[in-house]
């Protein structure tokens, strides 16, 4: 989320770490805290109502 709690990620279960060929949240939340820092204007704009 951002700081105004909107969310820009979101995903239903994530273990710990990579199992059964599914990521884990120490897979996933580098490359999210990495572009949230590069990038994070563009990250504010993403519109996620589907």
């Amino acid at each position: 989320m951002t700081p105004d709690k909107k969310p820009f990620f979101a995903g239903t279960y994530y273990p710990q770490h990579r199992k059964h060929g599914q990521y884990g949240m120490t897979d996933i939340l580098p490359p999210i805290a990495a572009k949230w820092a590069e990038d994070r204007e563009r990250v504010e704009q993403l519109d996620l109502a589907y």
